[in-house]
């Protein structure tokens, strides 16, 4: 188990302390609790001290004296969102050679990200940087707060960002990694020490991916509309290849009155192809000035969405623009409900307009399962760095201006790529190698820290991109020998919200696992020189340091016996 001590002249910080531990062991799968003082430490516990004085090598010996710990030096300019500018923000970030492509934020030049101090009496590592705060500081979208600029859409552009440049990798997934091998490190050290780990997906998958399509439009052509892509055919002449694919779909939904957006059928035949179902964000009420072309009571539309969830498709809530910023999306929420019945509804904020200081606070009052709008705007990628699941964090202030933070009901399950991204402009695309390179490398990096892919590609856009149809069977192709775990995005909730609430009980003889739900598989990751030798309460297997656990009863408790031995890395077993 990881105990975490905040030390006292951290009071003034402690919540924000604890909103970034809670996400590193939570996230990381760990056991881990908070204590008061050094003493409260139980025996083969893991200690992680967060404070303002670093310790003396003196003090190092005396902590660490027969134990494993890892001290944090506090940056406390990280933990006040709003307190540095952007050029400030640029000034501080760091990148070292043993971590590239991962921008650490530190008031001074780093050599490496930590050193040891180890003999046969003390394991004792001591971080160069805040790694909580850095955490924190992407976890509250802190600038959010540092930039006042924004885009038509009112929005924090892309490339305002100081972190734009590392916009293609997951380089909080990179520190959680950093972590893990420290502590794996540490326990080769020490025999008597043992760390119990939930594995990031069911099955022990590499990496898991979440499917979705966007319903923003399902109307290409009418009267007014062909007249007006006409004139602007004129103003662009010289985009021959355009024009000319324009005006042949003109005359095709004029002879037939297909409507080129109504893409439902193409996109179940390719995921019925792939045994794999997605989810479905339709948008709910009408807003001045956006493409919305359809209401959601329309009888079509209707039709549409019983089809699809007899079917086992997700029906989730495209919301407005305005509603990131107001109560609109109680409404759009209760529509939803009345048309599929259904209370785990997930949300997505309309051109992923999400606003940190105010729109969780609106999807945790009204209860939403999930969020999916931490996106990029103009690009594909990881938005402040996170390729995995997160709890979003609400925010409030106090009356002295000081914020106050909290973690709220509902996750965040980030959007890494959207193919909408991927159209410059009326004529302008990017190319199918350039779009398909960029997918498989943003795969290949989750895939190397086990992280979590959320994808869209919107409906109207199987017509819009010549190439979508080939890019989305690619990308299930992909995921298929990949061996990644594939769901909807409330499956992919649903998951994670189980696996947190996991509770284990190590000690060197046995560790006890708790589920307070069913689970139908579960792999367990055990670090230490210890092996595990029976398995009482569910059906297991063990490989190596691998332990799968199978259909887990509600309110079931699983015992691991254990022994200290040093495994066999090719051994398996069945228990």
């Amino acid at each position: 188990m990881i105990s975490v001590l905040i030390k006292k002249e951290m009071h003034r910080f402690l919540e924000e302390a604890k909103l970034a531990c809670d996400f590193l062991f939570g996230t990381l799968g760990y056991e881990y609790r908070y204590i008061n003082r050094e003493d409260e430490l139980r025996r083969n516990e893991i200690l992680f001290i967060y404070g303002v004085l670093e310790p003396t090598r003196d003090e190092m010996y005396e902590m660490a004296l027969q134990r494993i710990a890892f001290f944090i030096p506090l940056q406390p300019d990280l933990l006040q969102p709003g307190k540095l500018n952007r050029d400030q923000i640029r000034e501080m970030i760091r990148e070292i050679k043993y971590l590239r492509h991962t921008p650490l934020l530190a008031g001074r030049d780093l050599e490496s990200p930590l050193y040891y101090y180890k003999n046969n009496d003390i394991f004792f590592g001591k971080y160069n940087f805040d790694l909580l705060g850095n955490i924190f500081f992407h976890l509250v979208n802190y600038e959010y707060y540092s930039i006042e600029a924004r885009d038509k859409f009112d929005r924090v552009s892309d490339n305002m960002s100081a972190f734009a440049e590392y916009g293609q990798f997951p380089f909080i997934n990179t520190l959680l990694w950093l972590v893990e091998e420290t502590v794996k490190d540490a326990l080769t050290e020490r025999a008597d020490y043992l760390l119990l780990k939930k594995d990031y997906w069911p099955g022990g998958q590499p990496y898991a991916a979440a499917l979705s399509h966007n319903v923003e439009s399902l109307r290409k052509w009418t009267f007014g509309s062909i007249l007006k892509s006409t004139f602007t055919d004129l103003l662009i002449f010289y985009k021959i290849r355009y024009i000319i694919r324009n005006i042949s779909r003109k005359v095709r939904y004029i002879a037939t009155n297909i409507e080129e957006y109504w893409n439902f059928d193409i996109i179940s035949e390719i995921e019925q192809e792939q045994g794999v179902k997605s989810t479905f964000f339709f948008i709910m009420e009408k807003e001045p000035g956006q493409i919305t072309d359809y209401s959601p009571v329309d009888r079509d539309i209707l039709e549409e969405v019983q089809t699809l969830m007899k079917t086992d498709y997700e029906i989730a809530l495209l919301a407005s623009l305005e509603s990131s910023r107001t109560d609109a999306i109680r409404k759009q929420k209760e529509t939803l409900l009345d048309i599929t019945e259904e209370h785990k509804i997930g949300v997505r904020q309309s051109r992923n307009r999400l606003e940190p200081d105010v729109t969780p606070q609106y999807h945790n009052k009204y209860d939403f399962y999930y969020d999916s709008s931490l996106g990029f705007c103009e690009t594909n990628g990881f938005k402040n760095g996170f390729g995995f699941p997160v709890q979003q964090v609400i925010t409030g202030k106090e009356e002295r201006g000081k914020f106050r933070f909290s973690n709220g009901q509902c996750l965040e399950l980030p959007l890494v790529f959207s193919d909408g991204n991927l159209i410059l402009s009326k004529a302008r695309q990017v190319g199918y190698e350039q779009a398909r390179s960029s997918l498989e490398f943003l795969i290949s990096l989750l895939n190397k820290f086990n992280g979590f892919l959320g994808v869209n590609f919107s409906v109207h856009n199987f017509a819009e991109l010549t190439y979508d149809n080939q890019l989305y069977m690619q990308l299930l192709n992909k995921l298929k020998a990949d061996n990644a775990y594939i769901g909807r995005f409330r499956d992919l909730a649903s998951w994670w919200r189980k696996r947190r609430a996991i509770r284990m009980a190590e000690d060197s003889s046995e560790i006890r696992i708790n589920f307070p739900e069913a689970v139908q598989s579960m792999c367990f990751l055990l670090f230490g020189q210890f092996q595990v030798n029976q398995v009482e309460g569910a059906k297991a297997e063990i490989m190596g340091n691998r332990i799968f656990l199978r259909e887990i009863a509600t309110g079931k408790t699983v015992i691991l016996r254990l022994n200290r031995q040093r495994r066999q890395p090719d051994e398996v077993d069945n228990a």
